[in-house]
């Protein structure tokens, strides 16, 4: 069996590598934000000791330390929603932000 690479097959294959390349550019991002998340989850898990260091009456067990870390990964994607939501705001209202905007006057120059 014999395979030739006609126009149309290396514009296929190019396709099809261009879009493996948008998967995993995706997957990787998520499992970025994702590991980003744990890293915040293991650093809030550190405040109820960091807390007994520092002489304040905080438990140590295991339900407590659960909590402390899915409230901050729960945080960070809080955050990063606020983020996106902002971001979104900022670009629906851009036209308006530049029509409102005042500008100021240039300087004239001064011809001696």
């Amino acid at each position: 069996m014999e395979i030739y690479l006609t126009g149309d097959n290396v514009i296929d294959l190019l396709l099809l590598g261009l879009v493996i390349a948008g998967i995993l550019s995706i997957v990787l991002r998520i499992a970025q934000h994702f590991l980003r998340a744990l890293v915040v989850g293991i650093f809030c898990t550190l405040v109820p000791f960091i807390g007994l260091q520092l002489g304040l009456a905080m438990s140590t067990d295991v339900p407590t330390i659960t909590w402390y870390f899915f409230t901050g990964i729960g945080l960070y994607f809080a955050a990063g929603a606020i983020r996106m939501g902002l971001k979104v705001t900022d670009t629906l209202f851009a036209p308006l932000k530049k029509a409102f905007e005042t500008r100021k006057p240039k300087p004239k120059k001064v011809s001696r």
